[in-house]
């Protein structure tokens, strides 16, 4: 029975959110080598950056490990910024503010480096508790339709409890879930945290023009009443297996459990 219904989740997710992009998607191939601009977009160090250190085993995925779309890293010249983006750290809310919704795909912006110097631009990104985004990765793979989709590409195993889902995690790549310090390659100015989101988003605004912070909500699978929320989900096992995954974020960002 269970199997049935991830069959039936999968197809109506693969239809329904997919639809044309993936009737009408074209090989890694195609789309890099189809013209000279698109060969530049191959040679972006930024794409080679995602592709070398942003691994991910989902074959439905149009990130840079699968596809051209996107690389992780937006540059705006009107604006002189540089955004890294970083998933399940309010990333699809900012980015869509940034430049506006619908943002359906290829992200141009995200397919060009900068023109100028990197000293001339505004760089930055959202970081996040690396235990939180953990808790956050589960509730939205094992919850919502095309995400289980997603995860069923990967695996036939049932990842709905959170110690397996971690056990699963750790051991197979998907972009969602690796480290937040792999979508940073260059050196940012600044780094917000979802944390004290209300105060990163103003000091975004305040180097970024036109962007307005107002009335701006995140994705439900973010946010908590209770800032210490994920602790609730961790026993001892659980906590040494993301900890040691997430490490380097650990250390770099100066997080604590």
């Amino acid at each position: 029975m269970a199997a049935a219904v991830r069959s039936v989740i999968i197809l109506i997710a693969g239809y329904f959110v997919l639809g044309k992009e993936i009737l009408d998607s074209r090989s890694v191939d195609d789309w890099l080598m189809s013209d000279q601009t698109n060969q530049a977009i191959a040679d972006n160090r930024y794409m080679r950056h995602a592709r070398a250190k942003i691994p991910c085993h989902c074959k439905l995925c149009r990130c840079p490990a699968n596809a051209a779309d996107y690389t992780f890293t937006y540059v705006c010249e009107k604006r002189r910024f540089i955004y890294y983006d970083i998933p399940k750290c309010a990333s699809s809310t900012i980015r869509h503010k940034l430049f506006g919704d619908p943002y359906p795909l290829p992200h141009e912006e995200s397919l060009v480096g900068p023109e100028k110097p990197l000293s001339e631009y505004f760089k930055f990104a959202i970081i996040r508790n690396p235990w939180s985004r953990m808790v956050s990765n589960w509730r939205m793979f094992t919850t919502q339709p095309f995400r289980i989709a997603q995860l069923a590409t990967m695996t036939n195993q049932d990842l709905s409890s959170f110690p397996d889902f971690c056990e699963f995690a750790v051991n197979h790549p998907n972009h969602h879930w690796q480290p937040q310090v792999n979508f940073l390659p260059d050196t940012p100015d600044y780094l917000g945290r979802m944390e004290c989101m209300d105060e990163s988003l103003k000091a975004i605004a305040a180097r970024i023009p036109d962007f307005d912070p107002v009335n701006l909500v995140i994705n439900g699978t973010h946010v908590s009443d209770d800032p210490w929320h994920y602790r609730s989900y961790f026993d001892q096992y659980t906590l040494d297996l993301v900890t040691k995954f997430y490490q380097q974020d650990v250390d770099s960002f100066g997080y604590a459990f």
